[in-house]
This record gives C-alpha cells, sequence and structure tokens, in this order.
C-alpha cells in the first residue's frame, strides 16, 4: 500500500479516545500497588541531598599561555575578575556557534518549505546566518586577545549548550512546520538578545571600555534579528490560522 508522507496518524495522546480504556487505567492506578517505597517527599530529600553535595557544572581552567598568565595577573590587580567575564564570554560564544547552526538548519527547512508571500527568504536568512558567525568570530578573538583559550567550554558555555539542545532538535526534525521553527528560532534570538546586554553591562562594570562598543553593535544586529523574526512567525501563525491549520503544511 503507497504510504502519503503528509498524512499524519491519528493523535491517540488523550485519555478522551479511549474513554473505558482509560477509566479502567485510572482504576488501576488506584488499586495498584508500588513497585518500591517513596514519595514526592522522598524525592525531594535526594535532590536536596545532591544539591548540598554539588561541585558545579564545569570549572575554569588556568591561563595556558604566559600572555594569559600576565593578563590575568593584570586584572587581578585591577579587581576585574577576568575568570567571571571569560565564563560569560565563552557562554556567548557557545550559543553564537549553535545560533549559526540554528540558521543553518532553517535555511535548510525553509528551503523545501518555501512560501514567497510569508517569508523568509533565503538571502534574509543567510545575511542573520552570516551575523551570528561574525558574532561568533567577535568573541573567538575577545578571549583570544584576553590570553584565554576559545576551545574551552566553561561551566555558563556548558549549561547554555544543554539549553539550546531542545532548540536544535526541533530544527533539525523534518517533522516540524514552518511555524515551529520559527518559534525555536524566536526562543533563542530572545535568549540572544539578553545574553548581549549582560553581556556589555558585564564589560563596562569591568572596565572594559574597548569592547563595549563593539558588543553594543553585535546587540543591535541582534535586537533587529528579533524583530524580523517575530514579524516572520506573526505572519506564519496568522496564515496558519486562516487556513485552520496545525503542524506540517500540506
Amino acid at each position: 500500500m503507497a504510504h502519503d508522507s503528509k498524512i499524519a496518524a491519528m493523535n491517540r495522546t488523550g485519555i478522551g479516545m479511549s474513554p473505558v480504556d482509560g477509566e479502567q487505567m485510572v482504576q488501576s492506578a488506584r488499586e495498584g500497588i508500588p513497585s518500591m517505597e517513596g514519595s514526592a517527599a522522598g524525592v525531594q530529600t535526594v535532590r536536596e541531598q545532591y544539591i548540598s553535595e554539588r561541585t558545579g557544572i564545569g570549572s575554569m581552567p588556568p591561563p595556558t599561555t604566559l600572555k594569559g598568565v600576565a593578563k590575568a595577573a593584570a586584572a587581578l590587580v585591577r579587581d576585574q575578575r577576568p575568570n567571571v567575564f571569560l565564563d560569560r564570554l565563552g557562554e556567548r560564544l557557545a550559543f553564537e556557534r549553535t545560533g549559526v547552526r540554528l540558521y543553518d538548519a532553517l535555511i535548510c527547512h525553509i528551503s523545501v518549505l518555501t512560501d514567497k508571500t510569508l517569508g523568509p527568504t533565503m538571502n534574509e536568512l543567510r545575511t542573520i546566518r552570516d551575523e551570528e558567525h561574525r558574532h561568533f568570530e567577535l568573541i573567538r578573538n575577545t578571549i583570544e586577545t584576553m590570553g584565554a583559550d576559545p576551545t574551552v567550554l566553561t561551566p555558563a558555555a556548558d549549561a547554555v549548550s544543554v539549553e539550546a539542545r531542545g532548540l536544535l532538535q526541533i530544527l533539525t526534525d523534518p517533522r516540524s512546520s514552518r511555524s515551529q521553527c520559527l518559534h525555536a528560532i524566536l526562543v533563542a534570538e530572545l535568549s540572544d538578545n539578553d545574553g548581549w546586554k549582560m553581556l556589555i553591562d558585564l564589560a563596562r562594570s569591568l572596565g572594559h571600555d574597548d569592547l563595549v562598543g563593539r558588543f553594543e553593535q553585535a546587540a543591535r544586529a541582534e535586537e533587529n534579528h528579533l524583530a524580523k523574526v517575530r514579524g516572520w512567525l506573526t505572519a506564519q501563525v496568522n496564515a496558519d490560522t486562516k487556513e485552520g491549520r496545525v503542524g506540517v503544511e500540506a
């Protein structure tokens, strides 16, 4: 039998799809005997124990070059806490790298699901993708100028990489619709905008005045990305509403 890939399988996740079986399942759960002792309070106790014994997500490495040692020593003398700044630079580096991959995935998706009446165009997406890459290079060069290693996965970079994993899963899933992909990009751009604002404030407070202007330029580009993505998503949702469409486009 031929298989039409555009026909989605029936959604059977709700208990209302089978009222009789659903009622029996609820009754069985009430009558069942737990396989082990425990409660929500017990789960919380275990979590609290793990938290109290934590060692943290990753660590900051010592400088590996003479330049790095000298820069770190000079920063400590000025009380600029170089590790805090380098950790946040590592976070932005990781997120900008992920941003490039997100837009690569969106470009692939939209190239198949092109809609000239709604946008985005390939040129718009490639422009944003290239700007994300330039922001990555800006942060990489900043880290190297400070005498640090841009290949290090800092604690904040480790955490933000985990946060972004779900966005990549949406954008690389062939089942995702245009609106689902654009929503994932919107989440990324919202985080990206706040991340740059925080980095600018941190650079200014630590006396890195030479970096503030360059970071502000990147932040303005990110604000433009956010405005465009919001517009594309709004237009797509309105079109979906007009067509009564949920999920994959016809």
